[in-house]
């Protein structure tokens, strides 16, 4: 297969001229003739981005939400707007009410809606915890935990069936697996359920070490956590160094702890700036 490229079309940071910005990821994966929309941010920043790297989201096969957090899917009524066709990959349990303690400024919703029409509500395919698209092409949740989630969790809430306020437990996340021309590529948007776990369940689920990881770690609020926070940005980087994979990280990492990952991994882990495309190649015949 030939034409294998993740886009960054949202993310918080950039070193590209005329590309926006905001807290938010989205990434255009296209697989040969397949194009695939993972996350769409907040706001249309994916589409005016899109449109200054020349890419045509009419080209889009299916889309898919990572998890129900605003910053993935807030733009989701407006890619059914102006994508008129492609169907939206979205855990059944996404749509349910999430919130976000911000300290002194209060608890913020941070969900995402389902759509009101009902012409749009047909473009949604809820998934439940493993979903093939097509054959190479898997969604996933991680229902086993090794190791904790990040800490930032904490700050995370969702809703018990009697509505009230518990912390989230991220099982209306889910990642992506692609399995291609003798490449695999795990897409995480915030690997809330930790990314260790989210790579020790691909490979005791589908026997794959990953030769790319992309994604969000949700490490940008290890700070807060002083030396709890110090030994799992630790952990997280021996496990990221230890996989194998090439690495590109982005969105809620945040940049401080990208900085600190990267003196763990080493020059395999790259920060993944909106306007930049990823370039996924088979490493065995890259050394052929």
């Amino acid at each position: 297969m030939s034409g294998m490229k993740i886009y960054i079309l949202t993310d918080n940071e950039t070193c590209s001229p005329g590309i926006l910005t905001e807290h938010g990821l989205s990434l255009l994966i296209e697989l040969g003739d397949r194009w695939i929309l993972f996350d769409m941010g907040m706001t249309d920043v994916y589409r005016r981005n899109a449109d200054t790297m020349g890419l045509n989201l009419h080209k889009i096969d299916y889309a898919v939400i990572s998890h129900g957090h605003y910053d993935h899917g807030g733009a989701l009524s407006d890619f059914l707007e102006k994508n008129p066709a492609a169907p939206v990959y979205v855990r059944e349990n996404a749509f349910s009410p999430h919130e976000s303690d911000r300290g002194d400024d209060g608890i913020f919703d941070i969900g995402i809606a389902m759509p009101s029409d009902e012409k749009d509500k047909k473009r949604i395919v809820l998934t439940g915890p493993e979903h093939e698209i097509e054959p190479g092409i898997t969604l996933f949740a991680v229902p086993k935990l090794n190791t904790s989630m990040p800490l930032g969790n904490r700050k995370l809430f969702g809703e018990d069936p009697d509505g009230r306020r518990v912390p989230d437990d991220f099982l209306h996340e889910q990642n992506l697996l692609i399995q291609k021309d003798g490449i695999s590529i795990l897409v995480a948007g915030c690997a809330h359920r930790g990314i260790p776990n989210i790579l020790a369940w691909v490979n005791e689920r589908f026997d794959v070490r990953p030769d790319y990881v992309i994604g969000g770690f949700h490490l940008s609020h290890s700070a807060d956590f002083g030396e709890e926070g110090k030994n799992q940005l630790i952990e997280y980087g021996q496990v990221l160094k230890n996989s194998g994979a090439i690495c590109y990280t982005d969105h809620c990492t945040g940049m401080k702890s990208f900085r600190k990952l990267r003196k763990i991994v080493g020059n395999t882990l790259e920060y993944a700036y909106a306007g930049n495309a990823i370039n996924i190649r088979n490493k065995e015949k890259e050394n052929e």
